[in-house]
């Protein structure tokens, strides 16, 4: 099983200015991007079913992250410099769940799949002082207990499912966050 997953975030205190939106002039000062992708998944929904985690940054790039199955959980840090990128981008999040053909479901016990997918996205001056953010999560999840004719397949038909965070420059310069 593979997670692909993304993150790249800085710590803000409390006078920073925290929105989605900048005008041109504030757009100027920009000079860090910080992207930040998150996913939890449930032990039952990797034990049913073959899960692979992709994530596209805010360079268009691809970012893997393997992780071991044992793990609900998968993340990663860093940063970009804002010259770097091209509008728009987004840090963009895609679970796709294919049924195990290997899967044997133990007779009456109750399976919990759970998915969770968080991105966010940080624009900061050159000081590391934030001066827009934006952040999407997509989460989900049943609870099922195993019967001879219980339809695994289509329970577990879920995906794609994907979440993503984009930053847009206007025409007039100005800089969006859209979640």
């Amino acid at each position: 099983m593979t997670f692909a997953v993304a993150l790249l975030a800085v710590a803000c205190n409390k006078d920073d200015k925290i929105d989605d939106e900048l005008n041109p002039s504030e757009a100027k000062r920009v000079a860090f991007a910080e992207q930040f992708a998150e996913v939890h998944l449930s032990k039952d929904l990797r034990e049913a079913a073959d899960v692979v985690v992709s994530c596209i940054g805010l360079d268009h790039q691809s970012l893997d992250l393997s992780t071991a199955t044992i793990s609900d959980r998968a993340e990663a840090r860093g940063e970009l410099s804002i010259r770097d990128i091209t509008y728009p981008c987004a840090v963009t999040i895609t679970i796709t769940i294919t049924p195990n053909t290997e899967f044997v479901p133990e007779l009456n016990r109750t399976y919990n799949f759970r998915y969770w997918a968080r991105g966010i996205v940080k624009l900061t001056d050159k000081d590391r002082k934030v001066l827009a953010t934006g952040d999407d999560t997509e989460e989900g999840g049943f609870s099922v207990t195993a019967k001879e004719d219980t339809p695994w397949n289509s329970l577990l038909n879920i995906s794609p499912i994907v979440t993503s965070v984009r930053v847009v420059e206007r025409a007039d310069g100005s800089l969006e966050i859209e979640d």
